[in-house]
């Protein structure tokens, strides 16, 4: 891997805290850290417990330690993809990724070295516990049981928008969606239903807009599900409380629209990207 080393500390980085009921953590260098390194917009991100690994239109994938001291925090960067890196996780110590190459791939999360190829693959939203939740221009959410030859679980119409993203909470009972008109929502993903209960929630999630340009932006659940995060058009990031649906926080920072937002598994920290070539973590 070549290591970029790039690192940008946002001192006067503007925080818009709409209430006091989530506790702030001191794990951080500073309360908020830009991360440079990408040539280009971020469209992904993701983190384990110590590391972050990003997605660009550069078409590469960058780790990152997770800042906690004024050292540098860029350990490398992955090229392989042919295309912008469009989303990444991480799978068992391995990182995935997805490409506009039409590709998926596998990776070393120590070495980075390519560990499998998949060809004319589309992007997987989510798997948890042997089920493929996932979506697209049709505008229906679909689920998949791996582990029965790809038994169909159910499918249930979403909205009139196509869906960008799709997230599970941490018992697997609650999806959370964005569409391309900017509307985050709900969907009760338990296996069985009774008949004349509907999947759809009819509550929203208000507060993070969508252009006209209709671009892929995120939301997601946080480490414990009481959260719920995405992206906006607007430049912030916005975090709602699930059941109230009440906002909790308004973050600003990003100089363009925000991409992708994911949350550390288990500490109070959100991590955001950006049209504007950056990733944002910071303490909630």
């Amino acid at each position: 891997m070549s290591v970029v080393k790039k690192q940008k500390i946002a001192n006067n980085l503007a925080l818009s805290k709409v209430s006091d009921d989530v506790d702030s953590g001191k794990i951080l260098y500073n309360r908020a850290v830009v991360l440079e390194g990408h040539q280009g917009p971020v469209y992904s991100a993701a983190i384990n417990s110590e590391l972050i690994v990003s997605g660009g239109d550069d078409k590469t994938i960058n780790i990152w330690k997770l800042p906690t001291d004024d050292n540098d925090v860029n350990l490398g960067c992955i090229r392989g993809h042919k295309a912008a890196v469009t989303s990444v996780c991480w799978m068992n110590g391995n990182i995935v990724s997805g490409s506009a190459d039409s590709t998926m791939a596998i990776w070393d999360g120590e070495t980075g070295q390519k560990i499998r190829n998949y060809r004319n693959s589309t992007i997987i939203n989510q798997v948890r516990s042997g089920n493929i939740f996932f979506s697209g221009i049709d505008p229906t959410i679909q689920a998949y049981d791996t582990r029965a030859t790809d038994k169909s679980l159910w499918t249930t119409s979403s909205t009139i928008d196509s869906i960008t993203s799709l997230d599970i909470n941490n018992d697997n009972s609650m999806l959370v969606s964005r569409s391309t008109r900017g509307a985050v929502s709900t969907y009760n993903a338990k296996e069985f239903l009774p008949e004349n209960v509907s999947r759809s929630s009819p509550y929203v999630y208000d507060g993070a807009p969508s252009g006209n340009e209709y671009k892929l932006i995120r939301a997601c659940f946080s480490g414990d599900s009481s959260r719920i995060a995405s992206g906006s058009d607007d430049k912030t990031v916005t975090v709602w409380d699930v059941v109230t649906r009440r906002i909790l926080n308004k973050f600003e920072g990003h100089e363009a629209s925000t991409l992708d937002v994911t949350f550390h598994p288990s500490e109070n920290i959100v991590i955001s990207t950006s049209l504007d070539g950056t990733l944002i973590v910071r303490e909630l």
